[in-house]
């Protein structure tokens, strides 16, 4: 996702026929980003990834068709939460 030309968000989907897609695409954009050797350095040695695209990034977005997980630039795979539209509540006010 480009605004005035800046990328802010980058989104990976992978068909949901694969094995583990979430997990695919969560790998996928830690690669992009250069972050599986901080991760895991005893795994991966080598420099992967283009990192410019991250510099203004804000949102990155791992999705098969029925699920949507994201995260910020940074988070271990982990932390990618599950992206959806959830109902507003009312808040109780304190008296």
């Amino acid at each position: 996702m480009f605004v005035n030309g800046l990328p802010l968000g980058v989104a990976e989907f992978k068909s949901p026929g694969i094995q583990n897609p979430i997990a695919e695409a969560t790998n996928q954009l830690l690669r992009y980003s250069n972050q599986r050797r901080a991760l895991w350095p005893d795994r991966y040695s080598e420099h992967e990834g283009v990192e410019r695209l991250f510099r203004t990034n804000q949102l990155l977005i791992a999705s098969d068709f029925f699920e949507a997980r994201a995260a910020t630039l940074g988070a271990p795979p982990e932390a990618y939460l599950e992206y959806g539209s959830h109902r507003f509540r009312e808040l109780s006010v304190a008296q």
